[in-house]
């Protein structure tokens, strides 16, 4: 786990890989997600990212967050 919290808009796919159950292509989606919509404008916006379980995105929360670009 992370000390530190990640910032959606800012994160790699690599620095997403892993935290709170995101596997590879999920960090690769998150990413594709940002770059063909643009900025996640709150968290609940993972729910449109393609291949995101809820469960995960549940996992996800503790770990991430959303700042204005």
């Amino acid at each position: 786990m992370r000390a530190s919290v990640l910032d959606l808009n800012r994160a790699s796919s690599a620095e997403l890989t892993g935290v709170g159950g995101v596997g590879p292509v999920q960090g690769q989606n998150i990413v594709l997600h940002r770059l063909t919509v643009g900025a996640f404008a709150s968290l609940e916006d993972l729910k449109s990212v393609c291949g995101l379980d809820p469960d995960v995105i549940y996992q996800l929360r503790p770990y991430v967050s959303v700042h204005p670009d």
